[in-house]
């Protein structure tokens, strides 16, 4: 276990990270990918539009820190990171040690596959490296679908070796269109070079 400061362009984050949780213990290619176009200046506008004023949830956070990059740089109403249960007090920790207002920050269990959630529907759902197993599809897939409406924008990142096309064949079926951002809209310096593809989507219900 340990707390490690790390930043992306001017924007910086302590997390403590704990692979003794469990997986959701450090980061993921895909998170830092997203905090990276985030934190960059010529996307602020862009970004704003999409978050500020809005209820966002980041699903399977692990360390929070998605949901941590966007209540530090944007103004959205609400953030919530959401894991399983043994992973909150993690995400509550890394809120708390980036001073996360509590009143929008929070983080909360959250299980997927469940019609029902008491939390309600969201503007903005971000998700990143959640599907690195075939029986993650079908819960996740369903949780975006529970979570989201036709103005719901769902940013999810993935990395090629974690993932399988059936993925994909299962969001066409509940209803969802996807893009991939294009890697040429990124900085090179973003593109991971370590023999892995990892990319961010834009997914809607249509």
């Amino acid at each position: 276990m340990v707390e490690r400061k790390v930043k992306y362009h001017d924007v910086e984050v302590v997390l403590k990270l704990d692979m003794g949780i469990g997986i959701g213990g450090d980061k993921w290619p895909a998170a830092e990918l997203f905090c990276n176009v985030a934190t960059d200046p010529k996307y602020f506008n862009e970004f704003g539009k999409l978050m500020n004023n809005k209820r966002t949830i980041e699903l399977g956070s692990g360390t929070g820190l998605g949901g941590i990059i966007i209540d530090k740089v944007y103004e959205p109403a609400e953030v919530y990171v959401t894991d399983l249960l043994s992973h909150v007090p993690h995400m509550d920790h890394n809120l708390k040690l980036n001073a996360s207002d509590p009143d929008r920050c929070k983080a909360v269990e959250l299980d997927w596959g469940n019609d029902s959630y008491e939390i309600g529907k969201f503007d903005v759902i971000l998700a990143f490296e959640c599907v690195y197993k075939v029986g993650l599809y079908e819960p996740f897939v369903k949780t975006l679908r529970s979570l989201s409406n036709p103005e719901t924008v769902i940013i999810m990142g993935m990395t090629r070796q974690f993932l399988q096309p059936k993925f994909f064949t299962l969001m066409s079926e509940y209803g969802f269109q996807y893009s991939l951002l294009p890697q040429e809209a990124l900085s090179a310096s973003y593109c991971h070079d370590n023999g892995t593809e990892t990319g961010l989507f834009v997914c809607k219900l249509i």
